[in-house]
């Protein structure tokens, strides 16, 4: 991470039963600051006999400070739209990572 620069923090489960669930979002986070919090951790609990989940953490690059309030009021919504209302393309993505569990 470079020091100068703002950065977002997105855990998520594509596999979630009423589509995209948002676990984690965090904005404007960068070296010196934990940034501002727009959805708190919930952890994975996905429900019974849905079969495996793949967590996904991504580490985003922001070009600019994000307003965290407006348009963000919902946990269940396409990455692509999510993408659009933060002003992000998947070329900002620095990072992906996905961990699997599966439901009892």
């Amino acid at each position: 991470m470079k020091p100068d620069r703002n950065y977002t923090f997105l855990l998520f489960d594509p596999d979630a039963v009423h589509g995209n669930k948002i676990h984690w979002l965090i904005v404007n986070h960068s070296v010196n600051n934990t940034g501002d919090c727009i959805f708190p951790y919930v952890g994975p609990n996905p429900p019974k006999r849905t079969g495996y989940h793949c967590y996904h953490f991504v580490l985003i690059r922001q070009d600019q400070k994000i307003d965290p309030i407006p348009f963000l009021d919902r946990r269940h919504m396409e990455l692509s739209e999510l993408f659009r209302k933060l002003g992000f393309t998947f070329f900002d993505v620095l990072h992906q990572t996905c961990f699997y569990t599966r439901a009892q």
